[in-house]
């Protein structure tokens, strides 16, 4: 036996509120799309974001060689800090040599970064420009490991990398 259209009719105009209940709130702005209002200081770090594929020379103690398959993955913090406390901090990272969180970019075209873990400091230096069609799609680094010893600095892992984004 089928129920009444009646009743069928509103199980489906319960199903319909529903369903749209989930939508009532309206989103907040989609920090991934620059058309949508956000600040200079989001809209810089969204310039930032994204995976860039990279090659250069590395010098790590006595040995030199190209490495090809480098990768530089700029990304939104997701687990270090509370989205809200910092909404545009973004974390840097070159496998396996330098990975660094919460950083505020405050220019479009360039960053320096730095840490220390034990006597050894790592620096990053990036300088992003236009290549081809794109841009701001090419970025150069310096990367560096200086061991810091009783005021005498030592370099462990010196590299200079071209990278292209994806």
């Amino acid at each position: 036996m089928l129920p009444s259209p009646r009743i069928a009719l509103r199980g489906a105009a319960i199903l319909v509120a529903a369903l749209a209940g989930a939508c009532l709130d309206p989103p907040g702005p989609d920090i991934t799309k620059p058309d949508e209002f956000v600040d200079e200081e989001t809209l810089t770090a969204i310039s930032w974001v994204g995976i860039y594929d990279g090659w250069g020379e590395v010098k790590e103690g006595d040995r030199t060689g190209i490495h090809r398959d480098v990768l530089l993955r700029v990304t939104f913090d997701a687990d270090s800090i509370r989205r809200e406390d910092c909404p545009a901090c973004l974390t840097f990272t070159v496998d396996p040599w330098f990975s660094l969180g919460n950083v505020r970019v405050e220019l479009a075209t360039e960053v320096f970064l730095s840490y220390q873990v034990g006597d050894v400091r790592r620096t990053l230096s990036i300088t992003r420009f236009s290549g081809g069609e794109r841009t701001a799609n090419v970025l150069l680094a310096a990367l560096r490991h200086e061991e810091v010893v009783e005021g005498e600095v030592r370099t462990l892992l010196n590299a200079d990398m071209e990278f292209r984004k994806r």
